[in-house]
């Protein structure tokens, strides 16, 4: 009944529980995920046939409290898998179904139909995933470093200029920088110019104070003024980890959401971007 197939990962956790414990457990999960209700051992024995009394399922969902795997709410309700209770059953209980053609085809084209950055395919990764679960999905993307590629100073007024940083994977961003006081337009895109060639295909995720000095002895000029550009590009280069999110209205068809202030309280966790980070 294991999930994992890599022969070299460490099998922790494999060999706790005999099989009946394993029968129950599973059962347990499978209940409680369809009804969002605490599960008897009545209600065990009566739906998933395991061969066994309901006083022996009572008896093994006790011993399974006891270890850790079940919880029980409240004194007279049945019980309720905990966290390590999920984890033993992601890795070792649950059987994956297969994949038909059909789904097959709605990934591949969800997946690569125009996708030409990374973000997009986290993006549709979320909603695939959704889409095959019917439910609510969590993508989130590691900080991945970025070489410079080039950066460009548009107008906007006498004293601010727009700064396009473009990189190797064709990611644009853009910021409002100050002109600084005594330059000119002029002269931040002969900055820009040089900063493209002292720059160009490095691995910068940060500009920090020594190479701030080593690029001011490559152009042979202050750039105390132009600090504020350099913060910029710092901010715009550093790798930051992305969280897409697909399938919030699928919730609505998940039984403990019928309950309105918990719909409210996972759509509110889904906007603090930092918390599921």
């Amino acid at each position: 009944m294991a999930r994992r197939t890599n022969k070299n990962e460490p099998r922790y956790g494999a060999n706790e529980l005999n099989e009946r414990k394993r029968k129950v457990l599973w059962a347990v999960v499978q209940d409680y995920a369809d009804t969002a209700e605490p599960v008897g051992s009545r209600t065990i024995a009566r739906k998933y046939n395991l061969g066994v009394s309901s006083a022996t399922i009572r008896n093994e969902m006790q011993d399974l409290e006891d270890e850790g795997y079940l919880e029980q709410p409240h004194t007279s309700a049945g019980r309720i898998p905990s966290i390590k209770g999920y984890r033993f059953y992601v890795d070792w209980l649950m059987q994956p179904a297969p994949v038909s053609n059909e789904e097959k085809s709605m990934i591949d084209s969800m997946l690569l139909d125009h996708v030409t950055k990374v973000d997009e395919i986290f993006r549709n990764m979320a909603k695939a995933v959704s889409s095959l679960t019917h439910n609510l999905s969590v993508a989130t993307s590691a900080g991945i470093k970025k070489k410079f590629n080039y950066v460009r100073f548009l107008p906007l007024d006498g004293a601010r200029a727009i700064l396009l940083v473009v990189t190797d994977r064709g990611d644009v961003s853009n910021a409002v920088v100050d002109i600084p006081k005594g330059s000119t337009f002029d002269e931040m895109q002969l900055l820009a110019d040089r900063m493209n060639h002292f720059l160009h295909g490095r691995d910068v995720d940060s500009m920090d104070e020594k190479e701030i000095l080593s690029f001011q002895k490559d152009v042979e000029k202050n750039l105390s003024p132009y600090m504020n550009v350099f913060q910029t590009l710092q901010r715009v280069l550093t790798p930051q980890q992305e969280v897409y999110s697909g399938g919030a209205s699928q919730l609505i068809e998940q039984p403990e959401f019928k309950n309105v202030e918990k719909m409210q309280d996972i759509l509110n966790l889904l906007e603090q971007r930092d918390m599921l980070e």
